[in-house]
C-alpha cells in the first residue's frame, strides 16, 4: 500500500508538472520543425531554411512552405502547438489551487483560461485567424487576473515577469493586427511567445514544489 501510494504521488505530481513538461517539448519540437523547413519568408520567398528573423512561428504549421516545397517539420510544430496552448491553459486554470484568490477572480480565470488553451491548440489550419483572435483576447484576460492573483499574493518576482509577459503579448497584437513594423514582427513575436512561456514553466515548477495554498477567499 505505501509503495503504491507513493507511485500515485509520483504520478500526481507528473501531472502536475503538465505544463512545464508540455512547454519543454513545445521548445525541443519548435527547434526540429525549424531545423527542417525548407525555406521562404515574407522577406525573400526563394530563401532557404528557417530564417529567425523574417518567419513567422505559424509558418512551420504549414504543410507547404513558403518557397513551394513540402514542409516536413509541419507535424512537429502542430503537436508543438497543441502542447503549448494545453500546458498554458492547463497551467492558469490551476493557479487559484497554488495562490488564494477571490472566488469571482478564479471563475473567471478558469473560464479565459480553458478558452485560451483551445483556441491555442486550433490555431494550425483554417481556423488560426479567427482562433488566434480569440487567444489574444482570451489570453490578455488570463494574464490580468494572473497579474493580479500574483501581486495579491506578494509575489513580487513573478509579477515582474509576467507584466514583461503582458507588454510583450500586446505589442505583438498591436504590430499584428494594426501592420505596424510588421517586418519586424516574425522576430518580436519569439522573443514574446519564449518569454510567456518560460514564465509559465518556471512557475509551474515552483508551485508545485513549493505549495503554499489550496483554499480559494470568500
Amino acid at each position: 500500500m505505501i509503495k503504491q501510494s507513493a507511485r500515485e504521488s509520483g504520478l500526481n505530481k507528473l501531472l502536475e508538472m503538465f505544463p512545464a513538461v508540455g512547454i519543454t517539448l513545445y521548445f525541443a519540437l519548435f527547434f526540429l520543425a525549424a531545423r527542417v523547413y525548407p525555406g521562404g519568408s515574407q522577406a525573400n520567398l526563394r530563401s532557404t531554411g528557417f530564417s529567425w528573423l523574417h518567419n513567422y512561428w505559424c509558418e512551420l504549421m504549414n504543410y507547404e512552405a513558403m518557397n513551394g516545397q513540402p514542409n516536413p517539420g509541419a507535424v512537429y510544430a502542430i503537436i508543438a502547438m497543441i502542447l503549448a496552448g494545453s500546458a498554458i491553459g492547463v497551467f492558469f486554470y490551476r493557479l487559484p489551487l497554488y495562490l488564494k484568490t477571490a472566488i469571482a477572480h478564479a471563475r473567471v480565470i478558469r473560464v479565459s483560461a480553458a478558452i485560451t488553451g483551445l483556441s491555442g491548440v486550433m490555431l494550425f489550419g483554417d481556423y488560426h485567424n479567427p482562433a488566434l483572435l480569440c487567444f489574444s483576447i482570451a489570453t490578455f484576460v488570463t494574464l490580468v487576473i494572473a497579474l493580479d492573483i500574483l501581486i495579491g499574493n506578494g509575489r513580487r518576482l513573478f509579477f515582474a515577469v509576467g507584466l514583461l509577459s503582458l507588454i510583450l503579448t500586446q505589442a505583438n497584437n498591436v504590430m499584428y493586427y494594426l501592420r505596424l513594423g510588421i517586418e519586424h514582427l516574425p522576430w518580436f513575436q519569439k522573443i514574446a511567445i519564449a518569454t510567456v512561456l518560460i514564465w509559465v514553466a518556471v512557475m509551474n515548477i515552483y508551485f508545485v514544489t513549493y505549495k503554499t495554498s489550496e483554499t480559494t477567499e470568500l
